[in-house]
């Protein structure tokens, strides 16, 4: 895949709203979904597509994955048990499954129009993918299952499902509830409703976001028992913080259903650092960035085509080039289904700054030890010091002392920085 910009051109000038590039289309899919999603897994570095709708209103729950790098796309010959669409991946430190990282679906839509009363799970480097009988999807809308779509984000290694809508009779069809799903429970009740956060709005199609572990519920619509109506409206939830409920921020300059939104917390190493970024509007082109501390919205680089529906995912890496480190955008469907793919490339920001702006030498890969690592790594020399600890997502998971640096996390990919500084200095990888 060719790329048309120098990864040079790449830096964001967010202080200014401004932006120095522009959303570039990567490879063709090989599957015709829409209304789906997709999720990045670390120990494989892929990108999973768990199933989808297809041209023509039939279901698939067809396994695809994406390989970034090499830019190609793989059928795992691996179905979802129950295949739907309208749904969002969460990911999730399992402590019972087969591997220690998996991939999750709550509810989604069937080829017939009805709605799936499950938990799906797919564990990718296994290969199993299978609905978890012990702790069936309970969200209701009156007597109905209600359907989430895309309102749903993982904070803490929890999964939180907000909303919801059932368009069969009678009412009422939308619902304001929020539900928590904690792997870490036993089986069979690891699902909670919290009474405290419900909505202000009761809607579905909500457009999930989480910065700084707060979760952001970006517009949805609502059903009235004939037609979809999207909202602007914009709500804010801290999981630390159950009992203030949902919290209303600043509307979107648009309404917005069944979109796309990348969250990226203070300190970010990729830039947009206490930003969300919303890609994809009803159809259109329009995207949108929203700033955490100043509580307001602009306009962000549109997309090349139109989606809704669409795939999405944050990228993380060191690589900076064919879209990684990037925003991914798959699929959808504008006026017609697309098959398109889309990055819109962020840098990696390598180096820390001493306090009069000079660079200074970063720890390197090989200073961490070991690593990969199963226990804890260490940075030999630095012992007594204080490191932060990031997802791929570039959320901080923790702080650490030097030599014991992640004891506590599940396997994946991780990225090291000094206590106070401004850059990331090292990759690591904790194996199990």
């Amino acid at each position: 895949m060719k790329r048309r910009l120098m990864v040079g051109m790449v830096a964001l000038l967010v202080a200014g709203s401004s932006y120095a590039q522009t959303w570039i289309f990567g490879p063709t899919l090989p599957f015709g979904y829409s209304r789906f999603d997709g999720e990045y897994y670390p120990p494989t570095g892929r990108v999973y597509f768990l199933g989808g709708r297809m041209p023509g209103g039939t279901t698939e729950g067809r396994i695809w994955s994406y390989d970034p790098i090499a830019g190609t796309f793989t059928d795992e010959q691996v179905d979802m048990e129950f295949p739907g669409s309208e749904y969002n991946v969460g990911r999730l430190n399992n402590p019972s499954g087969p591997d220690s990282l998996a991939l999750y679906v709550v509810s989604g839509r069937r080829g017939d129009g009805t709605y799936i009363n499950a938990l799906q799970v797919y564990y990718p480097i296994s290969g199993l993918a299978m609905a978890l009988t012990s702790d069936p999807w309970p969200g209701r809308i009156g007597s109905k299952v209600s359907l989430p779509g895309h309102g749903i984000a993982v904070s803490g290694n929890k999964l939180y499902v907000f909303g919801g809508i059932n368009t069969s009779s009678p009412p009422p069809y939308n619902t304001d509830s929020t539900f928590v799903y904690d792997p870490a429970r036993p089986a069979g009740s690891r699902w909670t409703a919290i009474p405290t956060a419900l909505l202000f709005l009761a809607r579905g199609d909500i457009t999930p976001a989480v910065v700084d572990s707060k979760i952001y519920a970006i517009g949805g619509a609502t059903f009235d028992g004939a037609l979809l109506h999207p909202t602007n409206r914009v709500e804010r939830f801290d999981p630390a913080n159950p009992g203030a409920g949902w919290v209303r921020v600043a509307d979107l300059p648009d309404t917005l259903m069944d979109s796309q939104a990348f969250g990226f917390d203070t300190g970010s190493p990729y830039g947009l650092g206490n930003h969300l970024i919303v890609a994809g509007n009803n159809g259109s082109l329009s995207c949108y960035d929203y700033n955490v501390a100043a509580n307001t919205w602009t306009t962000f680089p549109p997309l090349n085509r139109g989606r809704r529906g669409h795939a999405g995912c944050f990228i993380p890496g060191t690589r900076n080039g064919n879209g990684v480190p990037g925003m991914w955008v798959f699929g959808g469907s504008g006026i017609t289904p697309d098959s398109t793919s889309e990055d819109y490339q962020l840098m990696y920001n390598a180096m820390e700054e001493q306090g009069n702006g000079a660079p200074r030498a970063c720890l390197g890969r090989g200073s961490t030890v070991p690593n990969p690592f199963v226990s804890f790594a260490t940075v030999p020399g630095r012992e007594e010091e204080r490191f932060e600890l990031y997802n791929a997502s570039g959320r901080k998971v923790g702080t650490y002392r030097g030599d014991l640096i992640g004891h506590d996390l599940g396997p994946g990919v991780y990225f090291v920085r000094a206590k106070g500084g401004t850059g990331i200095t090292a990759r690591v990888v904790k194996v199990r």
